[in-house]
C-alpha cells in the first residue's frame, strides 16, 4: 500500500541501532494511536515513552517528533477515509440490497464483508502491525465494529440529508 513521505517518522540514516529501534517503535505506536483515537492527544506521552521522560516540550527533538506525529495522524486519517469511501462504493455496487436490511442484518453483512485484505486496504498503515486473522475474538469484534461504524456513518451522510442536518 502507499505510504507518503510525510509518514516516515524520522530519517534514521547514520543513527545508532538503538536509535533506529526507538524510531521504529515510535512509528509503530503512532500508527496504533492513529487507529485507536484518530488523534495526537497522547503525543507527548508517546514521545517521552520512546525518547525519555525528561524530554522537554521546548526541545527540538520533541517538537520534530510531535510535528511528525500530527502530520502522520492527519495523513493516515485522510487516506483511511479515502479508502473507506472506495470500499463503500464497492459494497454499494456489489450488494445494492444491503441498504434495505434491518439494523442487525445490515451490521452482520458488514461484519461478513470485512476480511484481512479489506482491513488492510482501509487501514493501510497497519499492514504488518495488526492482523485481523491473528487477533483474538474480542479484537476482531472491535475492528469489525469500527469498520461498520464508519460505513454506517458515511452512508448516513451521503444518502440521507436528514441525518446530516441532525448533526449540525
Amino acid at each position: 500500500m502507499e505510504t507518503s513521505k510525510i509518514e516516515e517518522i524520522e530519517d534514521v540514516t547514520g543513527q545508532s541501532e538503538k536509535d533506529k529501534e526507538a524510531f521504529r517503535a515510535f512509528d509503530r505506536e503512532v500508527r496504533i494511536q492513529s487507529f485507536m483515537f484518530h488523534s495526537w492527544a497522547f503525543s507527548g506521552h508517546v514521545i517521552r515513552k520512546h525518547f525519555g521522560s525528561d524530554l522537554s516540550e521546548s526541545d527540538s527533538h520533541f517538537h520534530n517528533c510531535k510535528t511528525k506525529f500530527k502530520d502522520n495522524v492527519r495523513t493516515q486519517k485522510h487516506q483511511m477515509l479515502k479508502h473507506l469511501e472506495d470500499n463503500l462504493k464497492e459494497i454499494r455496487d456489489n450488494m445494492p440490497g444491503v441498504w434495505n436490511l434491518d439494523d442487525d442484518s445490515f451490521r452482520d453483512r458488514l461484519f461478513d464483508q470485512l476480511n484481512q485484505s479489506t482491513f488492510h486496504f482501509v487501514w493501510y498503515y497497519l499492514t504488518g502491525i495488526i492482523s485481523l486473522k491473528k487477533s483474538a475474538a474480542l479484537g476482531q469484534f472491535y475492528i469489525r465494529s469500527k469498520q461498520a461504524m464508519f460505513l454506517i456513518f458515511d452512508l448516513m451522510l451521503t444518502s440521507d440529508p436528514f441525518y446530516f442536518s441532525c448533526l449540525l
